[in-house]
């Protein structure tokens, strides 16, 4: 019972992120959006982009790897994690059942 109750607040939630996210497009859209930056914990994104999709993966018999990075990003962590989940949930569609979907970081000078 916990567990569909948690499961369904987690939906709630992904609900009323999906329509914070079409108000930012429209507010990009009037040139309205404004960012709030910060420094963010890249790991902790990344293992809430996987956690955002683990139900679904599970569904499809499919195992997400999450690197664990001690990297720090300049970010918006809500825009970041909706990139994340976005590419992450497109590689679920595409992989078959029984894979792997490896999500990766890679330094580069100035962006990762």
């Amino acid at each position: 019972m916990k567990q569909s109750l948690a499961k369904g607040q987690r939906e709630i939630n992904q609900i009323i992120a999906l329509i914070n996210k079409l108000l930012d497009r429209e507010k990009s859209a009037s040139g309205d959006l404004k960012l709030n930056l910060r420094w963010e914990s890249l790991s902790d994104m990344l293992d809430a982009a996987a956690q955002n999709l683990s139900d679904y993966a599970s569904r499809r018999r499919i195992k997400l790897l999450v690197p664990h990075t001690k990297a720090i990003v300049w970010a918006e962590a809500e825009k970041l994690i909706w990139v994340v989940s976005t590419l992450v949930s497109n590689a679920i569609d595409v992989s078959p059942s029984d894979s792997t979907v490896e999500i990766d970081e890679r330094r580069t000078v100035h962006t990762i």
